[in-house]
């Protein structure tokens, strides 16, 4: 892999974007790594020294993803979908054994 910037070798990848990036070129920028409620509180886990591009542009506030939102369905159409939708098929029961008559002796 090449640096996006030089195109010397890459020594590691954007945590932002995975652009590739030499040691030389490579730039640090915070990363939050995890936010959890506690106590009524918002705490994160964060790495300060992230690796960066330096090309991209890490946004400072959130973006809205309502995009990524399950469409709202109304509720007829739901009962309609429940209706189609296929019934879980039976597990196949295992074989029962056959009897051997006996031969005669």
């Amino acid at each position: 892999m090449q640096c996006w910037i030089c195109a010397s070798p890459a020594n590691g990848t954007c945590r932002f974007c995975g652009r590739a990036v030499c040691r030389e070129d490579a730039k640090t920028h915070p990363f939050v790594l995890e936010v959890y409620p506690s106590d009524g509180n918002l705490y994160g886990l964060a790495v300060e020294d992230a690796l960066h591009c330096g090309v991209c542009k890490p946004r400072p506030e959130p973006v809205l993803m309502d995009f990524l939102a399950s469409p709202k369905v109304p509720n007829d159409a739901k009962a309609l979908n429940a209706a189609k939708a296929p019934t879980a098929a039976k597990a196949p029961t295992a074989a029962k054994p056959r009897k051997t008559k006996k031969s005669d002796e």
